[in-house]
């Protein structure tokens, strides 16, 4: 009996402390739970919000924007990271293989993340 106590305690504690844990406020994807769109003003970047969004939000909706964001920023960083890495990936290898056809390809290698951040950071140069 003795032996269960720290079992039966992680337990509770594991179930106490998931009470505590709310749903983010907001999600970069579509979904049964976040189905209404919104739209910061400053980058426009599309996010969703739940449908009682208006009912439970009531800090600043200025930081909020804010928040997502630098989130989408930071987010877009990692990918065009990856992108430029796995474009850079291919190059090696076609010159490593001489391959004409894998140059061309990594060539064309698309970086739609780069892409956009290189939008964001146009529109907010030229703002």
């Amino acid at each position: 009996l003795f032996q269960l106590i720290p079992v039966l305690i992680l337990l509770l504690v594991s179930l106490f402390s998931s009470l505590f844990v709310s749903d983010p406020l907001y999600s970069f994807d579509l979904s049964h739970k976040y189905n209404v769109q919104r739209t910061t003003s400053n980058l426009r970047v599309n996010f969703y919000v739940k449908d009682t969004f208006h009912q439970d939000f009531t800090g600043s909706l200025r930081r909020l924007e804010k928040q997502v964001e630098d989130e989408y920023i930071s987010h877009l960083r990692s990918r065009c990271f990856q992108e430029k890495s796995s474009r850079e990936n291919l190059l090696w290898q076609a010159r490593y293989s001489g391959s004409q056809t894998l140059f061309k390809k990594a060539q064309k290698y698309p970086t739609p993340s780069c892409n956009r951040l290189e939008e964001l950071y146009n529109s907010a140069a030229g703002a």
